[in-house]
């Protein structure tokens, strides 16, 4: 039997082709025809099945996307914490401004101690393989720090950088390119400097995290872009960051917002990571369905089914090997040889 990897054999340079001979030469197993055809009939249906599900598999992502944009616009309006018991005859905004009670409507300058932009100008040369972490727009992705790509910085450049240096709590807002975009320095990254980033630092009356979850709302994304400046590619500078208004809770309500924007946005998680684990076992199944077929588990045998209704099944090669033997003997006139064989496609369904 020739090997699906002669089957596969390039045969022109780096194209992949093969010849009339491998093809031919190919053994297959082939089942009676009505059993062809029920198999056939399977697995169309089976493979629909499987299209619809990958389908509907697909769209799972944007749901997610616009759950995690309705949690953030819940829990920028004070809809997240409504009926949190510390909040009394609460004031829940309908759309028309109002904020609940307790709440205030400042700009991020009110209640930051500093607003600042990390390095503007050529680092090219100043890479080094190791030694102060230096973050550039690619390391900052909503609510996290990624560290793929991350460059570094002598300590001598760092301290020649104070004025960008970076200090966990603190938040860093995307400029350029993907502007609004922001995370807060994390625990971990105890000593760091910035390129291109605008840098919030929180006062008392503002949790980083909470900082966060607004400037990443649909909310404050729609402020950034209409602020942007610039023509080739727009820029969102400190002086726009300063001027941003901010919907403002109590303290403890902005601890308990945290805590359920986090709850909410793991469960959003565990869903992802069981709709990707649910979509490569689809990708699979095609395949899967195929190999059952042709070892006909897909659908009941001719034989099976002769069992079930209670008749005889002779197979087909069993048919052939008899016929082979009767001429070869020279058994039968002609006629009856022909009869043989009208009954041999009939019984084996062919």
């Amino acid at each position: 039997m020739t090997s699906w990897t002669e089957l596969h054999r390039s045969k022109q340079g780096h194209y992949p082709a093969t010849s009339d001979r491998v093809v031919l030469a190919e053994t297959i197993p082939l089942p009676p025809l009505a059993e062809q055809k029920r198999i056939v009939a399977k697995v169309e249906a089976l493979l629909a099945w499987v299209n619809a599900a990958r389908e509907r598999l697909s769209r799972v992502p944007a749901i997610l996307k616009r759950f995690r944009q309705s949690v953030l616009a819940s829990a920028c309006s004070g809809r997240l914490t409504a009926s949190w018991p510390p909040k009394s005859a609460a004031e829940v905004s309908s759309g028309d401004g109002a904020l609940p009670e307790g709440w205030q409507s400042v700009q991020f300058k009110e209640v930051c101690e500093e607003i600042t932009v990390g390095h503007v100008g050529p680092m090219a040369k100043e890479y080094v393989e190791s030694g102060i972490p230096f973050l550039r727009s690619q390391n900052v992705r909503e609510f996290r720090f990624e560290p793929v790509g991350l460059k570094f910085i002598t300590p001598r450049f760092h301290q020649k950088l104070k004025k960008s240096a970076l200090t966990p709590g603190d938040v860093v807002v995307v400029r350029s390119g993907n502007a609004g975009v922001a995370c807060v320095i994390p625990s971990n990254l105890l000593e760091a400097n910035c390129a291109d980033l605008v840098i919030v630092r929180p006062g008392t009356r503002l949790d980083s995290q909470y900082a966060a979850i607004f400037l990443n709302s649909s909310a404050a994304k729609t402020h950034v872009e209409a602020e942007k400046v610039g023509i080739a590619q727009g820029h969102f500078n400190i002086g726009s960051m300063r001027k941003t208004p901010l919907p403002l809770p109590p303290v403890v309500e902005q601890h308990e917002i945290i805590r359920r924007v986090e709850a909410l946005f793991a469960l959003a998680d565990s869903i992802e990571t069981r709709v990707a684990a649910t979509t490569r076992s689809a990708e699979k199944l095609p395949q899967a369905i195929l190999a059952k077929a042709f070892r006909g588990e897909l659908v009941p045998t001719e034989a099976e089914l002769a069992r079930q209704e209670g008749r005889d099944y002779e197979p087909a090669s069993v048919l052939l090997d008899r016929i082979r033997a009767e001429r070869s003997e020279g058994n039968g006139p002609a006629a009856a040889r022909h009869t043989e064989r009208r009954r041999t496609r009939k019984r084996s369904g062919c």
